[in-house]
């Protein structure tokens, strides 16, 4: 399970009570180290209630401040199932340990794990003693701790994350057919016996530790949380299940490939190329962009990649299309009315000042046009505030029809529109743009209820001063002037004076 939290610790999720993790140890070490990939002790999921494994990388904002976690859950039960498929025999046992000998998750064919089991510490002092002598692997016979049962057991230390993997089989089950050849034999070939049960001991019980570990980096790396690929070259030599499902690959491999081909465009796979300097250091990479599925949509991916060796990096990828969309979303909902569409008032300040410098390039001039609906409310009164939305949502329409490209059109206030309008060289020009808003203003509006309803507009106008120093002061002076030409009878427009 991908999950996601905010800065402050809470899961980004729709619905339900909200869930913390800001005093999870992983969460503060994510936070301390960026650029980490951190491995929790077994803990107890908060939403699922399970024994869990959490994988936890830290996010980071466009300013490159701390943006939360995002982190994947691997349950203990995930672990046994794949530990399953590994041939132990009816007294054998697979176990995952983390490096502080936290139990994670063990399988054994005659009994269930309990999770109670989950996070305890209880190990054989063979197993101690073998650590203190080779923390990376080896090999020892105990009675293990947690059942009793006498095996023959090999570990090893998971490359790159604080994980231990022991494998064990049944002493009985282990040396009962060299037993059986050494009585076979009998007492001449005692010795030749011991010798070659000795070796082959040592041969199994490297093939055991040869073939736990590497069921255990498939689990890791073959997941279908995080997608992975092996580039030399800037060219695929492996990737996972998860990279080739994320590109819309399923099923197909992209071995050989150029990874030019995931990239959204030449300038991105440029920008990305620049990393591979640093990563041949023995640095890392870190960055949010665009890539391309293979049906030619964009998605927002988290990229990370690190050296592997002298030609090799590995990189690995999460999509975080959605978490941009809400970004995205939330902005423009931030800055729009909902009920037209226009900018809203703090919107419109920032788009009449975006304005107002693209025409100050160009030597032209802007203009704000302040607009109130006359007869708007005696619509609203009779008919209802459905067919005022209505009446509203035209209006809109109708007054962003009659602006150009880079213009800007807001809703300020219940029935109050402004338009900024540019590349205006004269009042003439600028009479000519007021007469157009007041003409489709004043056309019949449908309601609702099949009925036409007649409004018209009181329309104010203001130049913004040359220098752009204050659209503000020309909104102002445009309300002003609205209210003017609704003095003298509505339905017109009336133009501030220039040194007003």
């Amino acid at each position: 399970m991908l999950r996601f939290t905010n800065a402050a610790g809470y899961i980004v999720r729709e619905g339900g009570a909200p869930v913390g993790v800001a005093d999870r140890e992983y969460f503060k070490v994510a936070r301390m180290s960026p650029d980490r990939l951190v491995v929790s002790e077994p803990l107890e999921d908060r939403i699922s209630g399970t024994p869990s494994l959490v994988l936890a990388r830290a996010r980071s904002s466009k300013g490159g401040t701390f943006d939360g976690v995002a982190y994947a859950t691997l349950s203990s039960d995930y672990f046994i199932g794949k530990f399953k498929d590994v041939d132990i025999g009816p007294q054998g046992a697979v176990t995952l340990r983390t490096a502080a000998l936290n139990l994670v998750a063990r399988h054994t064919p005659s009994e269930t794990m309990p999770d109670s089991l989950v996070g305890t510490k209880r190990v054989s002092e063979e197993l101690q003693k073998a650590l203190a002598e080779n923390a990376e692997r080896g090999v020892f016979m105990s009675r293990t701790a947690v059942d009793h049962v006498q095996r023959v057991n090999a570990f090893q230390k998971v490359s790159g994350y604080p994980l231990i993997v022991l494998v064990g089989l049944g002493a009985d089950d282990f040396f009962a057919p060299w037993r059986k050849q050494a009585w076979e034999v009998g007492a001449l070939c005692a010795l030749l016996g011991v010798v070659v049960v000795a070796l082959s001991c040592l041969a199994h019980w490297a093939h055991a530790r040869h073939v736990a570990v590497q069921r255990q980096q498939l689990v890791m790396l073959d997941n279908e949380l995080v997608g992975m690929v092996r580039l030399r070259d800037r060219r695929a030599v492996w990737h996972n299940a998860a990279l080739a499902k994320l590109f819309g690959y399923d099923g197909e491999s992209l071995v050989g490939f150029s990874a030019r081909m995931l990239h959204a465009d030449d300038a991105t796979f440029e920008r990305v190329g620049k990393e591979y300097a640093q990563i041949a250091q023995g640095g890392s990479s870190r960055a949010q962009i665009q890539m391309r599925r293979k049906d030619g949509r964009l998605l927002w991916v988290d990229l990370s990649g690190t050296r592997l060796d002298a030609t090799d990096s590995l990189w690995m990828m999460v999509d975080i299309t959605a978490i941009k969309n809400s970004e995205t979303d939330a902005h423009f909902r931030a800055q729009h009315d909902p009920l037209t569409g226009l900018f809203n008032r703090g919107g419109a300040e920032q788009a009449i000042s975006d304005l107002c410098r693209s025409n100050q390039r160009g030597g032209t001039g802007v203009a704000i046009c302040y607009m109130d609906l006359d007869g708007f409310k005696a619509v609203n009164d009779q008919h209802g505030h459905d067919a005022g939305d209505v009446l509203l949502r035209e209006a809109a329409s109708r007054i962003a029809a009659c602006t150009r490209a880079g213009d800007v059109a807001a809703r300020v206030g219940g029935d109050e529109f402004v338009a900024a309008v540019g590349q205006l060289a004269s009042e003439v020009e600028l009479q000519h743009v007021l007469d157009r808003f007041l003409s489709a203003l004043s056309t019949p509006y449908a309601l609702p209820d099949g009925t036409h309803a007649m409004l018209s507009a009181s329309i104010g106008a203001a130049w913004v001063s040359l220098d752009c120093g204050s659209p503000a002061v020309a909104v102002s002076k445009a309300d002003q002037a609205m209210y003017h030409a609704k003095q003298n009878g509505k339905n017109q427009s009336c133009i501030a004076p220039a040194d007003d």
